[in-house]
């Protein structure tokens, strides 16, 4: 359906991209993940249920790139209006700006992966949540009237990050131009995930930093 709605363009794997997004980490910030990894290493993951590996997997690292005017949040609702259709549900996490204690400016949105009987490509759900996030997060519209929205998918604890350019948000047919990272592992990469979440956010607040926040949700 989303194809029928927006033109597509998805470049694949750019691993140029994400290595240039990469931010370092403090030593502070080392430890805490290397105490997220830890927990993670001798646990049987293909056993437990999505609720379970989100609260120690995925929103712990979500937290690290925290700061005082951004923190992760879990089921946002959002919804905005094209000019052909609607896009409204709730994001699995966000990492936005706080400056009111709710979800404001949408940083990062992150989708996690159904398994079993309920499993879907989660890619869809992420690529109608970065269109749904640019459309609502006015910070993020350059000066060309491009707009930028970061997001991941997760799979168990595998994580692949994307990055959507839209064009055209309010015409009949947005494009929206995907670019992605390749699969980091948790368990293993658990440093590399933390300093693209840092890096991401980083770019988001210096891009937007001149603009008031509207706000999310």
């Amino acid at each position: 359906m989303l194809r029928s709605l927006v033109e597509l363009r998805e470049h694949g794997v750019v691993a140029s991209r994400w290595a240039a997004l990469t931010a370092p980490i403090t030593e502070r910030e080392r430890a805490r993940v290397e105490a997220i990894r830890e927990v993670l290493v001798d646990r049987p993951l293909t056993l437990l249920n999505e609720a379970t590996i989100w609260s120690r997997a995925i929103y712990p690292m979500l937290m690290l790139a925290e700061n005082d005017r951004v923190q992760a949040f879990a089921q946002v609702p959002l919804d905005a209006r094209f000019a052909r259709f609607e896009l409204s549900g709730l994001i699995d996490g966000a990492i936005a700006s706080s400056l009111s204690g709710g979800a404001e400016s949408p940083f990062l949105v992150v989708v996690e992966a159904k398994r079993g009987l309920e499993a879907t490509n989660p890619q869809w759900q992420l690529y109608g949540e970065l269109l749904a996030a640019m459309m609502a997060n006015g910070a993020t519209v350059r000066g060309d009237g491009s707009a930028v929205m970061h997001g991941c998918y997760t799979v168990s604890d595998t994580w692949t990050f994307v990055r959507g350019e839209g064009r055209s948000l309010d015409g009949d047919r947005p494009i929206l131009t995907i670019e992605s990272s390749r699969e980091y592992s948790e368990r293993g990469e658990a440093e590399q995930i933390a300093g693209l979440l840092k890096g991401i956010v980083n770019a988001a607040r210096t891009s937007a930093e001149a603009i008031a926040p509207p706000t999310f949700g």
